[in-house]
């Protein structure tokens, strides 16, 4: 069964970069087969897992229909990336004026099923990491009954350190 993991806040420096990236080689590191979406149009993420923000990522899926294979890359740290690029806020826009809402999701489904039919290269764990207005406008209907899906929301308390809080919504 696939996992579907989403990393997110509204508001920056919450930690939710440092969580995606480091559970993503957690997981890596422990024979599981990871991809990393980064949603988040500063692609720290995307540079911290070591991947090129000038290589191809969901934008160019959406805006040139590129093919999804070419837009994932694998990182140093034997897990995989989707990267994110500053494109993704015209992706937003474009997602709105085209009347596109749920692409993402979509996008998400296509990438589950594509790791699903190549059975040896299952994607076990897909980790998500966007802004939380990301999550609700377009992830939220992801189909619960075939994927685990968590949400993991940083929250900044103040004068304690952050914290990771685990919602799980179906097991």
């Amino acid at each position: 069964m696939n996992k579907v993991i989403a990393i997110a806040n509204q508001k920056g420096g919450v930690g939710k970069t440092t969580t995606a990236v480091n559970l993503s080689a957690s997981l890596a590191a422990t024979k599981r087969r990871v991809l990393l979406i980064d949603l988040d149009p500063q692609a720290n993420a995307t540079t911290a897992a070591g991947a090129d923000k000038s290589k191809k990522n969901i934008c160019d899926k959406f805006f040139e229909n590129e093919e999804l294979s070419n837009c994932i890359h694998k990182t140093s740290d034997d897990y995989f990336v989707l990267p994110g690029s500053q494109d993704l806020i015209a992706l937003d826009v474009a997602i709105r004026e085209n009347e596109k809402q749920g692409y993402l999701k979509k996008l998400i489904k296509n990438i589950l099923n594509l790791t699903k039919n190549n059975s040896n290269k299952e994607t076990q764990y897909l980790l998500i990491k966007a802004t939380k207005k990301t999550i609700t406008d377009e992830l939220n209907e992801i189909d619960t009954n075939n994927y685990i899906y968590e949400i993991i929301n940083t929250e900044e308390k103040p004068k304690e350190r952050n914290i990771v809080v685990i919602k799980k919504t179906n097991e």
